[in-house]
C-alpha cells in the first residue's frame, strides 16, 4: 500500500519511490528471494542515476546491494566488477 501510494501521488520515478523499493528490495535480499531482489534493485538503480547520477553515494549503495545478490548466487566475477 504504501509503494502503491507512493507511486500513485509522485510517480514512478520519484526518489522517495526508489528509497521505498530499496526497503522492499532489503527484505527480499534477506529472505532469499534473489531474483525478485535483483530486479527491485535495478529499478531502483535506474531512478536513482535519473535523478542522481552514476557517481552518487546512493548509487553505490544500491550497486553493493546487487553484488551482495550476485555473490550470494556463486557470480563472485559479476559481484567484484560491481563492487569496484
Amino acid at each position: 500500500a504504501s509503494l502503491r501510494g507512493m507511486k500513485q501521488a509522485l510517480g514512478d520515478r520519484h526518489p522517495n519511490v526508489a528509497a521505498i523499493l530499496g526497503n522492499l528490495g532489503n527484505l527480499h535480499k534477506e529472505m532469499g528471494n534473489y531474483d525478485q531482489a535483483y530486479n527491485i534493485y535495478q529499478e531502483v538503480l535506474g531512478i536513482e542515476t535519473l535523478h542522481l547520477g552514476l557517481t552518487h553515494p546512493e548509487v553505490s549503495v544500491t550497486l553493493h546491494n546487487i553484488a551482495t545478490i550476485e555473490s550470494s548466487r556463486g557470480r563472485y566475477g559479476d559481484a567484484i566488477n560491481l563492487y569496484k
